[in-house]
C-alpha cells in the first residue's frame, strides 16, 4: 500500500513547488491514462467538530494543465464517510510529470463546491506496469481545508497506460 503526501487545496498551486520535488520517476514523454475512482472511505468534513462525509462528492485528478472529475458518488447522505464511484476518467500526464493529484470535493451548506481530502500519486507507483498493464492502487487521503496534512481517509483506484514509454 503506498501513502500520499498532503497537497495545497487550491487546484491553481498543482503546477506549481509540487511538480518540481523531484526528478526520479518522471515521465519521459506524455502518457494517455485511464483513472478508475472505485471508492472513498472514512472521509471526514468540518473544521472543529469533525464528523463523517454525509454530503454529495466527487473526486478531481490532475496532472498540470490537465484535470477531469467524476460524477457525483452514491452514497450520498449517508453519513458514513463512504463515497462509491466506479467511475473511469481518461487524462494525459504530460513529459516530465512525476506525480498526479487527486482531491476529494463536497457541496458545503452554501451550495459551494469546497475540497475536504487530497493525496499525491507518484508515477512511479504506475510505471512499472507496460502499457495497457492495470494497477489497482490504495493511498491515504488527507486533509485540505485549515487543518491541512491531518490523515481523512482512504482512496481506492485502478490506473492503466493507455499509451506511453
Amino acid at each position: 500500500m503506498a501513502f500520499g503526501t498532503p497537497i495545497p487545496s487550491k487546484a491553481h498551486r498543482f503546477a506549481g513547488e509540487w511538480w518540481s520535488m523531484s526528478s526520479e520517476g518522471l515521465l519521459t514523454q506524455a502518457t494517455v491514462l485511464e483513472v478508475t475512482e472505485l471508492s472513498a472511505g472514512k472521509v471526514a468534513v468540518g473544521e472543529f467538530f469533525r464528523r463523517m462525509l454525509d454530503r454529495p462528492a466527487y473526486a478531481a485528478v490532475h496532472a498540470e494543465n490537465s484535470a477531469v472529475r467524476t460524477g457525483v458518488g452514491s452514497e450520498n447522505g449517508a453519513g458514513n464517510g463512504n463515497i462509491y464511484w466506479d467511475e473511469a476518467l481518461r487524462m494525459t500526464a504530460p513529459a516530465g510529470c512525476n506525480a498526479i493529484y487527486l482531491e476529494i470535493y463536497c457541496e458545503n451548506l452554501d451550495g459551494r463546491h469546497e475540497p475536504v481530502a487530497a493525496t499525491r500519486i507518484p508515477v512511479r507507483d504506475f510505471l512499472v506496469l507496460p502499457p495497457g498493464g492495470l494497477h489497482r492502487l490504495s493511498y491515504r487521503l488527507f486533509d485540505t481545508g485549515p487543518a491541512t496534512g491531518n490523515k481523512n481517509g482512504m482512496v481506492n483506484m485502478t490506473v492503466k497506460r493507455l499509451d506511453g514509454p
